[in-house]
């Protein structure tokens, strides 16, 4: 609960309200591919992997451009209005809290998100086309290469550069599917890869710890060089 009061303290009002809109979109992108598919791809099996991959666009994209405007502008060297915030006996433990409840909060993000995209499925379907396994493995994968990406940004607190980032980041990962598929081998959007299961876990747990670590570090940082 302490932590949780910190986060409310760390955010503001405008990052809160425009969590609101990653679901929307979810659930608009997600029912758009679905009657899509059924026109066109008369439910072809390809539309699940579609889907997971427009996730990754798209929670990846929300979430750069909502945590450098609205958050990670709080560790960097232009936070006059933080100065006191900072300089206080309990500055940073606030400041570390509220960033370890945002990454919980993006994980719980993307979990419903999934949960939509299922709930779509079975309204489209009559049932869904996401097992407990596959959502776990997109979970895991997506999540650690979100928070991963997000280590990275924190680097640089620049939209340009950040923009650039994504790119790169949804280039390289598409262009690894691929290649695994050219290969023969499955990528990690097809079900039944425990392997990313275990490479999503392993991201998630270096850049969570990553990303507080350069966040803080470069929050004190700025206060002390004014």
């Amino acid at each position: 609960m302490k932590k949780i009061k910190y986060y409310l303290a760390f955010t503001s009002k405008i990052y809160r309200r425009n969590l609101l809109l990653f679901p929307v979109l979810v659930v608009l992108g997600n029912s758009a591919v679905c009657m899509l598919n059924n026109r066109y791809l008369k439910g072809g099996s390809m539309v699940t992997s579609f889907e997971m991959e427009m996730l990754l666009i798209v929670y990846l994209m929300h979430e750069l451009m909502t945590d450098t405007s609205l958050v990670s502008g709080l560790a960097g060297k232009r936070m006059n209005e933080f100065t006191a915030f900072l300089s206080s006996p309990r500055g940073m433990e606030v400041f570390r809290g509220g960033l370890e409840i945002d990454l919980f909060r993006k994980a719980v993000s993307l979990a419903v998100s999934l949960g939509l995209i299922a709930a779509v499925n079975l309204a489209f379907y009559g049932e869904s086309r996401i097992t407990f396994f596959y959502g776990v493995q997109c979970f895991t994968f997506i999540y650690g290469v979100m928070t991963l990406t997000l280590m990275i940004a924190r680097l640089f607190q620049n939209a340009l550069v950040n923009i650039l980032l994504f790119y790169v980041v949804i280039f390289g990962v598409n262009a690894f599917g691929t290649h695994l598929a050219t290969k023969g081998h499955a990528s990690w959007l097809r079900e039944g890869q425990p392997f990313y299961v275990v490479l999503g876990i392993v991201l998630a747990a270096v850049s969570c710890v990553g990303t507080v670590w350069i966040s803080v570090r470069k929050g004190r940082n700025a206060y002390y060089d004014g």
